[in-house]
């Protein structure tokens, strides 16, 4: 089987109905094939030659799983992976970038993230520094097991219906002027 066939009109098999790595030719130096790979004890291993050594390219940033049909290259008597190509999606809906401790940096004019139910974000410190910072929810639950702490210039709250503040100890002070303004005003 060639790296690049004609397109066909005919369907394509699911991956783990496609023919194995061995009715592939053997790999030579310097060349690249389409393959299947499989994990063994001593880590990777081509599904045709189980002696080579198979190492995972920098470039592919997909963790790859056991059966997958990657891109690979021979160099030296190393078979890299460059590409996960296809995958049999019955082993789970999940793909993996992991850079080893490494950075991921994503410079672009426009990022757009569109997740259909949950995004979650962990960290141990997370920053974000922006001109502008919008954030538009029906509800909006923040805990904060420390302290909280909000430094701005000016500070405007507009509780459309109602704004509630309770605390043990509490205080208000304000250097030049304190204004509370109210149809009726409860205190004590």
């Amino acid at each position: 089987m060639k790296l690049l066939e004609p397109v066909t009109q005919a369907p394509v098999a699911p991956v783990s109905q496609r023919p194995a790595a061995a009715n592939y030719p053997s790999l030579m130096p310097g060349s690249s094939y389409m393959t299947r790979i499989r994990r063994g004890e001593q880590g990777w291993q081509l599904e045709s030659d189980t002696n080579t050594p198979v190492r995972v390219a920098v470039s592919c940033l997909v963790e790859p799983l056991d059966g997958d049909q990657v891109l690979v290259a021979s160099i030296n008597g190393v078979c890299y992976v460059l590409a996960v190509l296809e995958r049999d999606w019955q082993q789970g809906q999940r793909i993996d970038v992991d850079l080893g401790g490494g950075e991921l940096h994503l410079k672009a004019a426009n990022i757009v993230v569109e997740v259909e139910r949950n995004l979650d974000l962990q960290a141990e410190n997370f920053r974000l520094n922006a001109e502008l910072s919008v954030q538009n929810a029906s509800t909006q639950v923040v805990n904060v097991a420390g302290i909280s702490v909000l430094n701005a210039n000016s500070i405007a709250l507009d509780g459309k219906q109602s704004l509630t503040m309770h605390t043990s100890l509490g205080a208000i002070q304000a250097s030049a002027l304190l204004k509370i303004d109210g149809t009726q005003m409860h205190f004590g």
